[in-house]
């Protein structure tokens, strides 16, 4: 789906505070530079986990990449309005955590709990914490290493199971 730009720099207090947020993380505030930097639109792209991963794990399946490339990165103004028709960009609703690069140091991460709520949170690229199989990556203009085939087939095999399950309901 194609994300709008943020057009111009922004304050990391002003997100995560409307009626659809439960939790907002305090390292939103501590942890992200005070004034955060316009990102320019593109495609998005939402990567499912079929192991326990950490953040670095996701990268190098999904991209071939241990980093965090430029394009990659998402503002939080931009999360937020995804956050608020998640379906358009393959957001998950179903509990699973939902990363997204929010800088070459941190990710965001966002599940949304029964009551239709959302938790926003930010960690650190380097976490070691393994996250759940069905976890979700989400990746602004996304490219696929070509010096690595193990990944074109590893996204290739999960666009195939995604297409079963959507397929299955449908029946």
């Amino acid at each position: 789906m194609k994300l709008k730009p943020t057009k111009k720099p922004y304050s990391p207090s002003e997100c995560f505070k409307g009626k659809n947020i439960s939790y907002r993380d305090s390292n939103i505030d501590n942890l992200l530079q005070k004034i955060m930097p316009a990102v320019d639109g593109g495609e998005t792209v939402s990567f499912t986990t079929k192991s326990s991963q950490t953040f670095r794990d996701m990268l190098r399946e999904f991209t071939g990449y241990e980093d965090v490339k430029d394009e990659h990165i998402f503002s939080l103004k931009q999360i937020e309005m995804m956050l608020e028709s998640p379906q358009d960009y393959g957001i998950g609703t179903d509990g699973y955590a939902n990363f997204f690069p929010i800088s070459k140091e941190y990710m965001l991460c966002a599940s949304r709990h029964d009551d239709g709520q959302w938790s926003a949170r930010v960690d650190e690229l380097d976490n070691s914490d393994a996250w759940f199989a069905g976890s979700r990556l989400l990746l602004r203009n996304p490219t696929l290493s070509p010096s690595d085939p193990s990944t074109l087939e590893s996204r290739v095999k999960s666009l195939e199971e995604d297409m079963e399950k959507i397929k299955r309901l449908f029946k």
